[in-house]
């Protein structure tokens, strides 16, 4: 929980879903990367989203818990979190939706 606290996370009780696999943990992280939530436009080619999100993951071996959820980071935000013995992963994505807030 420190370290999510340090990356900005403080409501650390709602990043606490668990990701079943690595597998769903790269599809997450591919979809977030490559399309906006709030506009649905591309925001990075899905090969590069792709790549990103495998070099993230190279570390998380299987039976590493690795955890998704939201926080009051921004209005649409969504992330990756894992905790090895030394060091944390935690891509977090957060768009605002302008048109939310009209």
């Amino acid at each position: 929980q420190e370290a999510l606290s340090g990356f900005g996370l403080v409501s650390l009780k709602t990043v606490c879903q668990p990701i079943p696999s690595r597998d769903k943990a790269r599809e997450l992280l591919v979809n977030l990367l490559f399309k906006s939530f709030a506009y649905c436009n591309t925001l990075m080619p899905k090969a590069a989203a792709e790549e990103w999100a495998d070099n993230f993951l190279a570390p998380v071996l299987p039976d590493t818990a690795l955890f998704t959820g939201t926080a009051e980071t921004a209005t649409i935000n969504k992330g990756v979190v894992f905790v090895l013995e030394d060091s944390v992963g935690c891509p977090w994505i957060g768009e605002e939706d302008y048109l939310y807030h009209v």
